[in-house]
């Protein structure tokens, strides 16, 4: 009987040995292999002007309307909330009555996912956003044709644009085409000359 019992306890032990060997070194090995992926994120300094379209990225029938820099009073509190540290803009108009709007900023950022997420918008307050195909520009980028409702009295007027905007590094860029020609394939072909400038 005290054989027995013996036994059975030299069993019992033998199977607590074998269960710890077999799942402690497991679970540890788990936790050592662990490995967090953290997306690489390239401040970008120097001046914004630089890295914007530039007159000579246009044919000889635009010219450059306006261009300076953004102070915080032109930006948004959402955007300001993010991290927005400078911004500069230009605008450019041609003889057919067609606006191309460059707007650019830069920001120091804590939360990766809430810069990137700042590219979306939402339709309201007047603006339909109208999703396009991704044209895949810098690290993050989306596409809209906006549609804007004017009221003037009884009449409703619509004024169509396409946005695009990109990301790259801590910079955040929007392109802007209106008028009375509206060609969507020009607006991405200055979108990408004006990412291949950062």
């Amino acid at each position: 009987m005290v054989n027995m019992v013996k036994r059975f306890i030299f069993v019992l032990c033998l199977i607590v040995l074998i269960f710890l060997v077999g799942c402690g070194p497991s679970e540890q090995a788990e936790k050592t292999n662990q490995i967090v992926v953290e997306e690489e994120f390239l401040e970008i300094e120097g001046e914004l002007s630089e890295f914007m379209l530039q007159i000579e990225d246009f044919s000889d029938d635009w010219k450059l309307s306006q261009q300076a820099p953004r102070s915080k009073s032109d930006i948004s509190e959402k955007s300001l909330k993010l991290g927005w540290t400078d911004g500069y803009s230009r605008t450019f108009d041609s003889w057919e009555i067609i606006t191309v709007e460059h707007f650019i900023s830069r920001y120091s950022v804590d939360d990766i996912d809430k810069f990137r997420n700042h590219v979306n918008r939402d339709s309201g307050e007047g603006y339909t956003f109208e999703v396009l195909p991704n044209i895949n520009l810098g690290d993050h980028s989306v596409s809209y044709k906006v549609t804007e409702e004017i009221s003037l009295g009884e009449l409703t007027l619509e004024n169509e644009a396409y946005w695009i905007i990109f990301q790259k590094g801590n910079l955040h860029e929007t392109l802007i085409l209106s008028g009375s020609k509206l060609d969507y394939e020009f607006l991405k072909d200055l979108a990408k000359v004006a990412e291949s400038k950062v």
